[in-house]
């Protein structure tokens, strides 16, 4: 597999704010197909992950004073958000999951949330399993 990371930037005639969004996908070389994720496709959903996944984006959202979210259920909250549907791009070292759906537009700078690979190895699966094999 070769993983893409896909960032694009772009602006309104007329608005306040620039918008931008990230997103990956991966290429097959045995078979030419490309596929995307999304968060369920590479963790298994137990309660242990969903602690830490809990745990790593209230500390992400404190951090960026943002304590109307951190406290959310990232699982199944008011906004209709679901961590495990989200899209995923895979980097060097982590996980890099999209949260654009739960932000404003205003807060676009708060959707680069990764978490690393190390992290993840208690809970992966498919591809991610392939990944996280070779991490000690």
């Amino acid at each position: 597999m070769i993983f893409f990371d896909n960032f694009v930037d772009y602006s309104y005639s007329s608005a306040a704010h620039p918008s931008f969004y990230e997103s990956g996908f991966a290429l097959n070389l045995k078979d030419k197909k490309i596929k995307t994720y999304v968060l369920k496709d590479v963790v298994r959903n137990n309660k242990a992950f969903r602690k830490l996944i809990t745990e790593k984006l209230k500390n992400y959202f404190e951090i960026h004073k943002r304590y109307d979210l951190a406290n959310l259920d990232f699982f199944n909250n008011k906004y209709n958000f679901n961590i495990l549907e989200q899209d995923i791009s895979f980097k060097e070292n982590s996980l890099y999951i999209n949260l654009r759906l739960l932000l404003a537009e205003v807060g676009r700078n708060l959707d680069f949330f990764e978490i690393s690979y190390k992290d993840l190895k208690p809970f992966s699966k498919g591809d991610l399993m392939k990944i996280t094999n070779n991490i000690k």
